[in-house]
């Protein structure tokens, strides 16, 4: 029985990653549709897409989590950066504690059936 709780478990875990990057991508297509910049509008959704969800990370981590997030904001001033994340936490997909920044997951965790540990 508890094999079978494990593969609930991970099948949940993987349709919440799916359909967080499906919300994710429809936010940012809503965002370009109302006239925002498309170019720092894929910028900010790559960028929320690679952020953990279980820890928060300072901004200095996040710049250098992977090397994807390090091109992406190569030859990019600081503030640019900065204004991102904030902008991330302004719409509701980024939560800041102290300071600290992870993905706000909670949001589609609501809506899943069972219990995800």
């Amino acid at each position: 029985m508890d094999g079978l709780f494990m593969i609930l478990d991970q099948i949940q875990k993987d349709q919440l990653m799916i359909t967080w990057n499906n919300y994710i991508y429809g936010i940012f297509e809503e965002q370009n549709a109302i006239g925002k910049s498309i170019q720092a509008n894929k910028r900010r959704r790559e960028l929320l897409l690679q952020m953990p969800f279980e820890e928060g990370l300072k901004p200095n981590e996040i710049k250098n989590l992977n090397t994807f997030i390090v091109k992406l904001y190569f030859g990019l001033s600081e503030r640019i950066f900065y204004s991102d994340l904030e902008f991330l936490v302004k719409i509701g997909l980024l939560e800041k504690e102290k300071n600290t920044y992870r993905a706000k997951l909670e949001t589609l965790v609501q809506y899943m059936p069972g219990k995800i540990n």
